[in-house]
């Protein structure tokens, strides 16, 4: 759903402090293989064939949402 950015939205988008967590996220990102870590851990994750669905293994591993 794309919504309407205001003036102070556009005006303060490049100022936004980042957090620990969100440094530590763009560190990983550009040291780990992503796509490698998720070929390992896919077959032994749970497979979500009862009960609730599973979270994506991709999100699992990267915080991304």
């Amino acid at each position: 759903m794309n919504t309407q950015q205001s003036f102070t939205d556009i005006e303060y988008q490049g100022r936004r402090r980042q957090t620990r967590r969100d440094i530590f996220l763009d560190v990983m990102n550009r040291i780990m293989p992503w796509k490698a870590w998720t070929e390992k851990v896919n077959p032994l994750y749970y497979s979500g064939e009862r009960g609730r669905k599973p979270i994506p293994v991709e999100r699992m591993l990267t915080g991304k949402m």
